[in-house]
């Protein structure tokens, strides 16, 4: 075989015995070949319809490399029972008498550019177990001849976002022992039969996400599924409530229903009936609390209800879940305080609480794992703790708008691996430190809207990532340290303060045009500057600066120019209007 005579074969030579090849598997005396193994062999040649010459040939596997053209010519391979032809460049249709193939018991197809029809011929396949054919260009309908696959187990055609829209075919509900359904952006409308689900008695995983139209999810029949161990509903448009039975599924461990417009309360048994890893209800309608025994078999990885109308506190228990992964309830009704445990959870990487109620004061010690803490808009309150610098893993810190308040301890510069820090739209006060220990990763800093006072420490000029610094509306004061000018910001805001002095060098031009206003102490030396003053300022310019440069009381040039920023709440007309005989200096035309 040439197969476009990739280097990853130079091994196939006529020195050695094929059965010697690694890619190739024979029977135990090795006197034929059974097996051909080529994935991931960047093979560009077509497959030689001559491979059927090995009589004996049970497996082909060509999975994930360059083949063109039509389905290849192998359907004399008679006793072929495993064919693996996924994500290669494959197009057309699939042969209609692919039943020629009938000992196949495992065929895939996924990632190819097959089309038409699937051809009916595919259901009189009956050996087979294992069939995939996920992400192609089918534009057919869906082959009511599956449902004659007796024996299959695991069925993919996700991914098939050109099949003509259709329901689900209750035929499907003659696989018995199908254990495995995969059926996302398959262009089905419609819900899923109850007549099928229920027939469905060996099903343990169901995925039939991004329905084109589905009305209501809460069929009883979910919960006939006794051997569930997944069941994916996501980002469809299942309304009505959440079936109580599917909680008492004892082999239960995942639930993702977010993405819909779900309703009612969350099922309170779930957790109790089954190992649950995975709770992922986000984007809906659900009210009410969250169910008490998540984790009571100790398994739960995540639990996922962001964007609903949820209320209540966190139950207690997740506080000793000590195989959480994850925690995300942003925006919710939710309040109380957050048991310690979640912030201790050896395995904890995330904490999304935002947008709740929640109170309380900043933990002392984190798990070593926890990257990430989003607790904005809540009511959090109390100093930043003196342990901080123990949350050595952490990369993001979100607490704006809470009740925090205190000065800024220098520990919190310590966090090496920081690269977001909000903090703005507290109550902090004092001043910040003039020492910062390791913000290494730091690139956004947000510290306006507190009480924070004196002067922008220069030290913020040696952070090496920073791209984003906000500090406005606090009370800084004294001059922005001209080193601050080397940082290479994508946006700077340092609005209404008590600044003064001269901004520096390399900010004074229209890329920070709103970056100083309200800080009447602040100006800038490059002539013809405008940083975005309202007009009635620019004329109050005019009238201030003179054409040709002023002398002070010790006869030197002055070498600031007079921008204020702040704006000012009168106009041309004001000023025209006021002008008199009286407070004109000067009269004539153009400079006069």
């Amino acid at each position: 075989m040439q197969l476009g005579n990739p280097p990853s074969l130079q091994s196939w030579d006529s020195s050695s015995s094929p059965c010697d090849w690694p890619e190739i598997t024979c029977n135990t005396n090795n006197s034929t070949v059974t097996s051909i193994s080529l994935s991931l062999k960047s093979i560009t040649g077509k497959i030689p319809a001559r491979v059927c010459d090995l009589k004996n040939l049970t497996v082909l596997d060509v999975s994930y490399n360059f083949i063109p053209g039509k389905f290849p010519d192998i359907l004399n391979c008679s006793k072929l029972e495993y064919l693996v032809l996924m994500q290669n460049a494959f197009v057309g249709p699939i042969p209609a008498d692919i039943d020629r193939l009938s000992h196949l018991r495992y065929l895939d197809l996924t990632g190819n550019n097959f089309s038409g029809d699937i051809p009916a011929s595919i259901g009189r396949l009956r050996e087979l177990v294992y069939l995939f054919l996920v992400q192609n260009e089918f534009n057919g309908t869906w082959p009511t001849e599956i449902g004659s696959l007796a024996n299959l187990e695991q069925l993919g055609m996700a991914y098939n976002d050109k099949f003509l829209p259709a329901p689900l075919p209750e035929e499907f509900g003659a696989l018995k022992k199908l254990k495995f359904l995969w059926m996302t952006e398959t262009n089905l409308i419609g819900g899923i039969p109850e007549t099928l689900i229920n027939n469905l008695s060996s099903l343990e995983h169901l995925d039939p996400r991004r329905f084109a139209y589905v009305q209501e999810v809460d069929q009883p029949g979910f919960g006939k599924l006794q051997n569930l161990t997944g069941l994916s509903l996501f980002w469809n448009r299942l309304s009505g409530e959440i079936p109580a039975n599917i909680s008492f599924v004892p082999t239960l461990e995942t639930f993702k229903v977010f993405g819909n417009e779900l309703s009612g309360v969350l099922p309170p048994e779930f957790g109790l009936h089954s190992e649950l890893r995975r709770f992922e209800v986000s984007e809906n309608r659900l009210s009410g609390e969250l169910p008490r025994h998540l984790c009571a078999k100790g398994a739960l990885i995540g639990v996922v209800a962001s964007n609903n109308h949820l209320s209540g506190e966190v139950p207690k228990s997740l506080g000793s879940c000590r195989s959480l992964i994850t925690i995300q309830l942003t925006n919710n009704g939710f309040s109380g305080e957050i048991p310690s445990g979640i912030w201790t959870s050896p395995g904890m990487v995330w904490v999304m609480l935002g947008g709740n109620s929640f109170s309380g004061t900043l933990p002392g010690k984190l798990g070593s794992n926890l990257s990430r803490i989003k607790i904005n808009d809540n009511k959090f309150s109390g100093p930043i703790p003196a342990g901080i610098s123990s949350w050595t893993n952490i990369a993001v810190l979100n607490a704006s708008n809470n009740m925090l308040s205190g000065k800024i301890p220098v520990e919190l510069t310590s966090l090496c691996n920081i690269s977001v820090l909000l903090l703005d739209r507290n109550e902090f006060s004092g001043e910040l430190p003039s020492k910062i220990i390791s913000w290494k990763s730091l690139s956004n800093l947000n510290f306006s809207r507190n009480k924070l006072s004196g002067q922008i420490p220069k030290a913020l000029s040696s952070l090496p990532c920073l791209n984003f610094l906000d500090l406005s509306e606090n009370h800084f004061s004294g001059q922005i340290p001209p080193e601050i000018g080397l940082l290479k910001l994508n946006l700077l805001n340092l609005s209404s303060n008590q600044l003064s002095g001269t901004v520096p060098i390399e900010f004074q031009n229209e890329a920070y045009e709103d970056s100083f206003l309200n800080n009447p102490k602040l100006c800038v030396n490059v002539p013809n500057l405008n940083l975005n003053l309202p007009r009635s300022a620019i004329l109050f310019t005019l009238f201030m600066v003179l054409e040709h440069p002023r002398k002070n009381h010790g006869g030197h040039q002055t070498s600031c120019k007079f921008t204020p920023f702040q704006k000012l709440d009168f106009d041309e007309h004001d000023i025209l209007s006021s002008l008199t005989e009286n407070n004109m200096i000067g009269c004539g035309g153009n400079n006069s």
